[in-house]
């Protein structure tokens, strides 16, 4: 019997007691359907197979657009598995890529191979959403998200600071050095697309065993019940710091594909108000689909910016999607499309019994 349970009073055991039987028997038994983290291996196979079919229709112009949507995509995946996982909104995500951009420049200007700084990149994102992480353990969810906002502010300030701006490259930014991959340039829009969408499709795969591994299945435990999760032996706190830092990796490494991508990076464009874009990205595909910020990104930010139209009517346009979403597709467009599907297949197999009967 642990402390908690003995300062617990009867009637307290008699209600906590069977919610915490129940949630051992969850976190010990394999994990079937787990309320996030939806499509397991399904999600890379599907990415992978729309964006290859796609490859050939796209004109140079879009495989570009495409490509940052896809860095943007990864990056989005990391607001969703935080808040689904644990319920914590990583809303300081433009501050953990703006990191994995500068990580990028340092290393390549230093020498390093295109994943060298790819793995330097998720490692700044893991450290600073780390460095968040522990120093907010006493807040809320709540409090959390409104501190991380701040700090997205903080960030971008002090990177465009006069102090930092012979480093940073201040408004104006600063050129990297053109990466390649198996001798593919990533300045050539075909090569950035085709190597976002195979480490868009890795990341994607190991965040599908990761949900499935017992660390997936004590993060449903701590965001159904956490006092009664902890009753269980299950460190909360820790678990939370875990997917959050987990977020921020995915945040440094989208950054990071994002500005070699470009070849170029400015603090202005990794504001706080790209850090809202991520949450409205995670939300709009989808954020308890694996593969679901992927789509948003690719509809929201990609389908957009594709458009001939102004900034304006562009922030219009994103808005108004996303307000369609968020009223009729609760789940996103993705949990609307499993869910047409799979009405669509009900259907037909109702009206397969149906003619079975009559002729038999």
């Amino acid at each position: 019997m642990t402390r908690l349970q003995e300062e617990l009073t009867d009637a307290e055991q008699t209600k906590v007691v069977p919610r915490v039987s129940r949630l051992r028997n969850r976190n010990e038994g394999p994990a079937i359907s787990l309320p996030f983290g939806k499509g397991g291996l399904w999600a890379p196979l599907a990415v992978a197979a729309v964006g290859l079919v796609a490859l050939p229709f796209l004109s140079s112009f879009l495989k570009y657009i495409f490509a940052i949507a896809l860095a943007y995509g990864v990056a989005a995946t990391g607001v969703g598995i935080a808040f689904s996982s644990v319920g914590m909104l990583v809303a300081y995500q433009s501050a953990t890529m703006l990191t994995g951009c500068y990580m990028a420049l340092w290393a390549l200007s230093s020498g390093w191979t295109f994943w060298g700084a790819l793995v330097l990149g998720l490692m700044g994102g893991i450290v600073l959403s780390l460095i968040m992480a522990i120093a907010t353990l006493a807040l809320n969810d709540f409090a959390f998200a409104v501190l991380g906002f701040s700090f997205a502010f903080l960030a971008q300030n002090l990177v465009e600071s006069p102090t930092m701006a012979s480093w940073s490259g201040g408004d104006v930014g600063r050129t990297l050095p053109i990466s390649s991959v198996f001798g593919l340039k990533m300045n050539v829009p075909q090569n950035a697309y085709v190597v976002n969408l195979i480490v868009a499709c890795a990341v994607l795969v190991v965040l599908a065993i990761v949900v499935r591994s017992s660390f997936g299945r004590a993060a449903v435990n701590v965001r159904f019940n956490p006092f009664a999760a902890s009753l269980i032996g299950i460190p909360v706190p820790l678990m939370r710091v875990g997917w959050v830092a987990l977020a921020g990796g995915l945040g440094g490494l989208g950054g990071a594909l994002a500005s070699m991508s470009q070849s170029y990076v400015a603090p202005n464009t990794y504001d706080p108000v790209l850090g809202v874009i991520m949450v409205a990205l995670a939300l709009a595909g989808g954020y308890r689909h694996l593969a679901g910020a992927i789509l948003g990104s690719a509809v929201l930010w990609g389908t957009t910016q594709s458009l001939q139209m102004s900034q304006t009517n562009r922030d219009i346009l994103v808005g108004f999607i996303l307000l369609v979403v968020l009223v009729f597709a609760r789940d996103g467009l993705l949990g609307a499309a499993c869910s047409f599907l799979r009405w669509t297949v009900g259907k037909h197999r109702s009206e397969d019994l149906s003619v079975d009967g009559k002729l038999g």
